[in-house]
């Protein structure tokens, strides 16, 4: 009950906190923010997204792998500190053949948050000013249950495998993990690209049998 309680006091203060920054703020300090969302039309993002899939009915897995363009379209640069970006995103299953038009999304800069319109619904993914003390809830602005995000590090560096990223910012969903559940999301955003790295871990273990999923989202390819 206690940890409940605690829980419900950090979704107040954190729509408190979002409801409550002033909508102008100087200019310098939001192109800082949008360091890490620096796109403008033409610029494009490849991922490369790795996925195992776990069958407990079959007690197996099995791995894909497939590839995601996302090409920003459009902005609308009417408000200075607001911007919005139409996301055309395309997917393929092998890095030789031609892309499939998928969905086109929404994305949405202010001096507050950087948030996603997918399918109608809207996720709060980074909260400014961007510090170790930041939580906020990234289904505040739709219908799903209250889902806690914080950073894990700010000016921090980052390890893909192949080479250090530097001045990044990492942040994380609150995992939900115990000997059934480990539900986990992780993301890495870089200066002057945006996100590098996306990691999601849903998987359920019953009777020492897995079902779910994990993906894992590399940055493949860009241009800013």
């Amino acid at each position: 009950m206690q940890s409940i309680r605690i829980y419900l006091l950090l979704i107040i203060v954190a729509s408190l906190s979002q409801g409550c920054r002033k909508d102008n703020i100087d200019k310098t300090v939001f192109d800082n923010y949008s360091n890490y969302i620096p796109y403008k039309p033409g610029s494009y993002l490849i991922y490369q997204i790795d996925s195992v899939i776990h069958d407990d009915f079959k007690d197996t897995f099995f791995e894909t792998t497939s590839y995601r363009l996302e090409v920003i379209e459009d902005i609308d640069n009417s408000i200075k500190t607001r911007k919005l970006f139409r996301t055309l995103v395309y997917e393929r299953k092998d890095s030789t053949e031609a892309w499939v038009f998928k969905q086109a999304d929404q994305w949405a800069l202010t001096n507050k948050y950087f948030e996603k319109q997918i399918d109608n619904e809207r996720q709060t993914l980074l909260s400014f000013p961007s510090n170790m003390e930041s939580i906020w809830d990234v289904n505040l602005y739709n219908t799903q249950s209250p889902t806690l995000r914080y950073y894990t590090g700010v000016n921090d560096t980052f390890f893909d495998g192949k080479t250090i990223v530097q001045n990044v910012l990492k942040v994380e969903n609150e995992p939900k993990q115990n000997s059934v559940i480990n539900k986990q999301t992780n993301e890495v955003y870089a200066k002057n690209i945006g996100c590098i790295s996306k990691k999601i871990i849903n998987i359920e273990t019953q009777f020492g049998k897995k079902r779910g999923f994990s993906v894992l989202y590399t940055l493949y390819d860009y241009k800013i």
